[in-house]
């Protein structure tokens, strides 16, 4: 006992001392109880520890070890097209806005030209009041025939002055045969030779009047000439008044549908007024939104898939053209697809949303694999069928929603769809998810057989498309 104890116990026992009797009593008796419940307590975990550890043990079974459960798939390499998904909103080929090229009163609207109907290539659509043209082109007709009068005439004033022409010439020839005989006659005769006796001035009249006659002519050729180019301009008048009055019936240029019409009987019309618009129905287009990756696969001509929004039609469509510039903003190409909306009895709306599949190049020793079996899209893990895993290296080719386009930079027979994060080169796993945990008790630990041996009254080992569970280390 040490020092402090002591000294402790007479203190308190001093202090004991100098109390009265009638306190010192309780106080003994209070440590006496303490004193009795401590040592009840520690006989009591005495006896249950002793109890515990002369209680017989059960035999001690090896650890298990618990085997990942992975699901497979076999892996087939053939030659497999670039699958590229996209899609765009239907609009027209063609399309065009209605306006009248004349003015004038509209006095009939076709019951066609409405919002949503379809209109045929010919069909009129609105007509004008075409009475002004009407008289326009009877005056241009008009004028056409008083031309032709005109250049009858000058054609008859031609005739007339040829044959002055030939006229005047037979005299101007008669003069000259005439001069040259009185040329004799002075000589022969000894007469003076004076013009009178040789006739000059009969040869120069008669000279002078050809030179009329043939300018009388040139005059008549001009006036025909004129007369001609005045029936070629009464013509054009006659034919531009045609075109004004046929420019007041306003038709539909190609079948199409309306998709917007603002016009009524009584309204005037003027030119460029659009009154209706016109979407032709021969031939859509879907503008398609490809990214870089997506380009590289592609080619003018390629064969696409579109399924339509609303009724689930699927169209058939090629690949016409692509825009002529990367946008700049999102980094992607615009690629049109002509389609033609007849393919369906239901119909194509225009403005529609359709999901395209674009049939892109042939890759050769590829295979589609679950975008869940490619891990940072450069591998997959590979089961051998020892059900060992190793990991393979891959090419992505193309990435779908849903699958992978790849091809393998190692062989592999098998992968796994579903990886995990803890994956090991080297790890057993299964594919057995039907075999349960043995229940009873505890058997003693048996021997491993050897590899490839099976256990007294075991199954023999399951082939590697399904699952064991557990397995004994």
């Amino acid at each position: 006992m040490s020092s402090t104890t002591v000294g402790w116990r007479l203190g308190y026992k001093l202090m004991d001392n100098h109390r009265p009797p009638s306190m010192r009593t309780p106080r003994l008796w209070a440590w006496l109880l303490f004193a009795l419940a401590v040592a009840g307590l520690v006989v009591a975990v005495s006896t249950v520890k002793g109890w515990y550890d002369n209680q017989p043990r059960p035999p001690k079974r090896p650890a298990k070890t618990v085997l990942a459960y992975v699901e497979t798939l076999p892996v087939a390499l053939a030659e497999y097209p670039v699958m590229i998904e996209a899609g765009g909103f239907v609009s027209p080929k063609t399309q065009v806005n209605l306006a009248a090229q004349v003015s004038g009163q509209i006095v009939r609207v076709s019951p066609n030209l409405q919002v949503g109907l379809r209109v045929k290539q010919g069909e009129i659509l609105v007509q004008l009041n075409p009475s002004d043209y009407q008289a326009a082109l009877a005056k241009a007709k008009a004028g056409l025939a008083n031309a032709k009068a005109n250049l009858a005439s000058a054609k008859a004033n031609q005739s007339t002055a040829s044959a002055n022409v030939a006229s005047a010439q037979s005299s101007y020839e008669q003069a000259q045969a005439q001069s040259r005989q009185a040329k004799r006659d002075v000589e022969q005769l000894g007469l003076p030779a004076t013009r009178l006796n040789l006739k000059k001035p009969q040869l120069a009249a008669a000279k002078a009047a050809v030179k009329r006659a043939k300018a009388g002519l040139a005059s008549a050729k001009a006036s025909v000439a004129s007369a001609k180019a005045g029936i070629n301009s009464a013509k054009a008048q006659v034919a531009q008044a045609q075109i004004q009055l046929g420019r007041t019936q306003i038709s539909a240029p190609f079948d199409s549908v309306v998709t917007r019409a603002d016009v009524a009987v009584g309204e005037i019309a003027v030119p460029n007024k659009v009154l209706a618009t016109l979407a032709g129905t021969q031939t859509y287009t879907v503008k398609l939104t490809l990214d870089s990756q997506a380009m590289r696969w592609v080619r003018l001509g390629d064969a696409v898939q579109l399924r339509d929004s609303v009724y689930g039609v699927v169209y058939d469509g090629v690949l016409s053209r692509f825009a002529g510039e990367i946008d700049q903003k999102s980094r992607t190409v615009g690629a049109f697809v002509d389609i033609s909306p007849r393919q369906s009895d239901k119909p194509l709306l225009l403005n529609s949303y359709l999901r395209a599949t674009i049939r892109g190049q042939v890759i050769a020793d590829s295979t589609l694999i679950p975008n869940s079996a490619l891990v940072e899209g450069a591998y997959v893990w590979a089961k051998s069928d020892d059900d060992r895993i190793a990991p393979v290296p891959v090419t992505l080719i193309y990435r779908q929603s849903e699958q992978s386009l790849v091809t393998f930079n190692a062989p592999i027979t098998t992968l796994i769809t579903r990886p995990k994060d803890s994956f090991t080169a080297g790890q057993r796993v299964t594919t057995d998810s039907h075999i349960q945990p043995v229940k009873g008790k505890n058997k003693p630990a048996e021997k491993q057989p050897a590899q490839g041996e099976n256990k007294p009254n075991q199954q023999p080992a399951k082939p590697a498309s399904k699952r064991s569970t557990e397995a004994n280390s």
